[in-house]
């Protein structure tokens, strides 16, 4: 940064992250949550160092080792004294606090001044796209942290740190992949630049890749393309998030930015968005949440471009200087300020989900009674008792019959349906909308008329939620 040293820029990189990681941990404290996938990083967690990698005593392949391997780390180290889920927060809440601070060391080593550089680390120490996700066991703010440190060391040529950093992103996501080759064409004429990060790299993720490796006869094995069978287009959703969450003073600054910045970090980051935003298009769904890897780098080039901004319109506009640059700012902060203090705002009226509050319901029951659903991790965390999936049915099978055997062989009398999830929906259907069912079913030895009994109906978030006790009872024949 222009006219400061290192050690008043550590002070103050300091400085926002522990205001960061105090008001994050705060706003965990009141809003904690979980996303589906958050259970399923607690079952890995859990079953690591037991029975390893496994969901249900099932093989995992698809998210990845890191993330749940530092819960389990933790936890065992705490003589798991705070549990998994304490952990997932803890990490979920670092890594938000780490992205503030590396913006503003990156934006000051563009040649912003100091003023605009911690101007953009607090847009994103205020950005609504963390806020929810640092309040929940959910991954991708440990990768976000990663891949800015990653390109935070690339930045101060400690390339093979760098690509120690990568490498560990490569354990929890794998959109870092989409780095590489722009990296590599970058430095295609750097041989040591490139030995380097290569080797920084594969120490981080060969652990991982020999594993897969050995079990798999591959390097990578992950079901996550399987996905792309099916996909959705989400690129317009994708435009108004990057609008209402980055903003378009924002995105327009980091246009600018480009133009101030080194060539091979403006080819890095510009290369990297414009395939992030490409692949997440045309994923299978898409949230908000994704773009929260795409905002630091944007306020990174957004530091310098804000400034080149402001001169420019000096230059055009005849107003005092010192108000056109506190218009330029306000209209930068004003989409992130009023997002997150919506966010805030909803956050402390909500309701829990509806299936959580079916599955908290079900938690009054006697605990002999097991529970049923199409999310058993979730089932099993609110209602404090062991659940099982809804099976899928092939062709020639009765959905009853499936039920009748899991209320007879694992004791399940209580089953939990939602009308957004689709093998609940194609394969169950019959328990929508609430209502008392009897069915015929048979084991191999005898005949059953099984009693779905209505308890209960939960809405909210655009979901339709239903309770149901079970029953069985035997027919004699005759």
């Amino acid at each position: 940064m222009k006219n400061s040293n290192a050690y008043s820029d550590a002070r103050i990189a300091a400085l926002v992250f522990t205001v960061s990681l105090a008001a994050y941990a705060a706003l965990c404290a009141a809003f904690q949550g979980f996303t589906p996938d958050g259970f399923v990083y607690m079952e890995l967690a859990k079953n690591i160092p037991e029975s390893g990698y496994k969901v249900l005593g099932e093989p995992h392949e698809k998210f990845l080792p890191l993330y749940p391997a530092l819960m389990a780390l933790f936890n065992l180290v705490t003589a798991k004294a705070l549990g998994v889920d304490f952990w997932g927060y803890a990490i979920s809440v670092t890594s938000g606090a780490v992205l503030p601070p590396i913006v503003f060391l990156m934006a000051g080593r563009m040649g912003t001044s100091r003023t605009f550089a911690l101007f953009a680390a607090v847009l994103q120490a205020l950005s609504a796209l963390g806020l929810h996700q640092y309040a929940d066991v959910n991954v991708i703010p440990l990768f976000t942290a990663l891949l800015m440190a990653a390109l935070f060391l690339a930045q101060r040529e400690n390339y093979f740190w760098a690509g120690v950093a990568a490498g560990l992103a490569a354990t929890t996501r794998y959109e870092v992949y989409l780095l590489l080759p722009i990296f590599l064409l970058i430095n295609i004429k750097k041989p040591g630049v490139m030995a380097r990060a290569a080797a920084g790299f594969i120490l981080a993720a060969s652990p991982w890749y020999a594993r897969n490796l050995l079990t798999y006869g591959h390097l990578i094995h992950t079901y996550y393309m399987a996905e792309m069978t099916a996909p959705g287009f989400h690129l317009f959703g994708i435009l108004e998030g990057l609008l209402t969450q980055t903003g378009p003073v924002i995105l327009v600054a980091a246009a600018f930015g480009l133009k101030r910045i080194d060539r091979g970090i403006a080819i890095l980051f510009a290369s990297f968005i414009v395939l992030y935003i490409g692949l997440h298009s045309w994923w299978w769904w898409y949230s908000h949440r994704f773009l929260l890897t795409l905002n630091p780098i944007f306020l990174v080039m957004a530091a310098p471009g804000l400034e080149s901004m402001i001169e420019a319109l000096k230059k055009k506009i005849h107003l005092r200087p010192r108000l056109i640059s506190g218009l330029t700012m306000a209209g930068a902060a004003a989409p992130v300020v009023f997002v997150s203090i919506y966010y805030v705002a909803a956050a402390s009226f909500a309701q829990p989900d509806p299936y959580c509050r079916a599955a908290m319901d079900a938690s009054r029951e006697p605990p002999a009674k097991k529970l049923i659903g199409s999310s058993p991790l979730m089932l099993e965390y609110y209602g404090k008792r062991e659940a099982f999936a809804f099976d899928e049915i092939k062709e020639g099978e009765d959905p009853h019959e499936k039920i009748l055997r899991r209320y007879l062989q694992d004791g399940v009398r209580l089953a939990v349906w939602m009308d957004k999830a689709p093998l609940d929906v194609s394969e169950y259907g019959y328990l929508a909308g609430g209502k008392n069912v009897k069915a015929a079913a048979r084991t191999a030895s005898a005949s059953y008329d099984l009693y779905y009994i209505f308890i209960r109906e939960y809405v909210g978030q655009g979901k339709n939620v239903y309770l149901y006790e079970l029953k069985a009872r035997e027919v004699k024949v005759k």
